[in-house]
């Protein structure tokens, strides 16, 4: 289960990444910030290391989770997607105040 809320959650990067795309064209002022935080979340959504099984619940991904080493190269890219993430979430806050 909680496999396929890490693969809902790369799909909903992917979707803010095009919806800000379109605010951007929308809010001239805040185009760049908007931009650069559309590309960090669309690299959060692009973390294939996550991805593995895809957004299959089935026993194997059960079973391959069982391998510590396999937990712990997804525990890394996790990480890496909240560095991302929070990058993003800067880039939002200077959307923000150019929007002010």
């Amino acid at each position: 289960m909680v496999h396929g809320d890490q693969t809902t959650m790369l799909c909903d990067r992917a979707s803010a990444a095009v919806y800000l795309r379109r605010a951007a064209d929308i809010a001239p002022e805040a185009a760049g910030p908007l931009h650069a935080a559309a590309d960090l979340y669309r690299a959060v959504s692009d973390f294939t290391g996550i991805w593995h099984w895809g957004e299959s619940m089935g026993p194997e991904v059960g079973q391959a989770l069982a391998d510590a080493a396999l937990r712990r190269g997804i525990a890394a890219h996790i990480r890496a997607a909240g560095a991302r993430e929070a990058r993003a979430v800067a880039q939002l806050e200077a959307a923000l105040v150019a929007m002010a």
